[in-house]
């Protein structure tokens, strides 16, 4: 059971250092290419798009063919593919690999989850928030690794290929341990559609990642532009989340265990609303570093409890459910971006962060509607 554990939290480990590998990469590949900006933009959607793809078919697949060899396969196409391309000129080339890595990405995603929660039913206590922590600690080894090879003078292609030898070794380490059981039921259609209370579990998924997402992409350019932080300054903001949102997530499975799964969420999804009205309304900038950390403590569990629930639910097959879950969830990773964007050009950013914030106020509401 333990050796089940540690190759579950080495995955989340592995793929959250993956994503971080390939965001070291994007400047280098933007120079290569000599693209411009929103030709870059074209590039990440591809990334997304694959990823959207593959995962309404992931759980099919995991029913089909098992975890581990989901898993394994998805890894080894990522690690393969992601180095060589802070090689490629070809925008076309570019977005094709993309395209693959996304698909491969979203592969690995839906199959380490369904797998976590294939564990934490063996466990049979809450054990899912500390796997996305390490997802979490991944992305930060993974940036941190990257910038440190980069500061010895390798070149893009070496330092990717290092890091990719290093997450191989990783999954050649655990692999014997990842459970090659299959989806529970049948394996259905192709493609996972939620059904019942699976639509209300794939909308909170939806808002959480809409809500992270949001301090990402748009986090420091409300500090810059509305509170007058110098650019120097601005990153602090998300650091302050993603601290938080770790912090949160290591502790997640003593807070489930003692305060239930969807008081949790009702909870954790009302703390992050309160921290986005304090972004919006304290017109200090240390209020809105606190607001931020509010937002990731808040958001830290929502995920992974959706999940585990999903897993749980007995609606529709745990595979094909929490395939479901995850790729409506990932729309509001692609989309939400764009529709912040569009609506602060048309009303202001401090109108999309409070449209957020109500947004949470209905998964606490509706958290309260979900009983499994």
């Amino acid at each position: 059971m333990k050796s089940e554990r540690i190759a579950t939290a080495t995955m989340f480990f592995l793929l959250g250092s993956a994503i971080s590998i390939w965001g070291a990469l994007i400047p280098f590949v933007k120079k290569h290419a000599a693209i411009s900006d929103g030709q870059l933009g074209y590039l990440l959607l591809c990334l997304g798009l694959g990823a959207i793809l593959s995962l309404p078919m992931a759980g099919s697949m995991v029913a089909r063919f098992g975890c581990r060899l989901v898993i394994t396969l998805g890894v080894i196409v990522t690690v393969v593919i992601l180095p060589f391309i802070a090689t490629l000129s070809s925008p076309v080339l570019l977005g094709l690999s993309l395209l693959i890595v996304g698909a491969a990405v979203g592969a690995v995603d839906a199959g380490m989850n369904i797998h976590a929660i294939i564990v934490e039913k063996r466990a049979k206590r809450p054990i899912l928030s500390g796997f996305h922590a390490l997802y979490s600690i991944g992305g930060a080894a993974g940036a941190g690794g990257m910038a440190l090879i980069f500061s010895k003078a390798f070149p893009p292609l070496a330092a990717a290929i290092l890091c990719s030898v290093v997450l191989f070794c990783l999954l050649a380490a655990v692999w014997k341990f990842l459970l090659p059981v299959k989806g529970e039921g049948n394996t259905g259609s192709f493609f996972s559609i939620p059904k019942g209370m699976v639509w209300l579990l794939s909308g909170m998924c939806c808002v959480a990642f809409l809500a992270e997402g949001a301090v990402l992409d748009w986090g420091g350019i409300f500090l810059t532009s509305i509170r007058k932080v110098s650019v120097e300054q601005a990153g602090w903001g998300y650091a302050c989340f993603s601290t938080l949102m770790t912090c949160g997530r290591l502790f997640g499975n003593k807070i489930i265990e003692k305060l239930g799964s969807m008081r949790t969420v009702f909870l954790g999804s009302l703390l992050a609303m309160v921290g986005y009205l304090i972004v919006i309304f304290m017109p200090v900038v240390s209020a809105t570093f606190i607001g931020y950390a509010l937002i990731g403590l808040g958001c830290a569990n929502i995920v992974p409890i959706v999940y585990s629930t999903a897993g749980r639910q007995t609606i529709m097959p745990s595979h094909l459910a929490i395939s479901a879950v995850t790729t409506v969830g990932y729309m509001g990773v692609l989309a939400g971006p764009i529709l912040v964007g569009f609506i602060a050009n048309l009303a202001g950013l401090k109108i999309s962060f409070f449209l957020i914030a109500f947004l949470l106020s209905g998964v606490a509401f509706f958290s309260q509607k979900i009983h499994v």
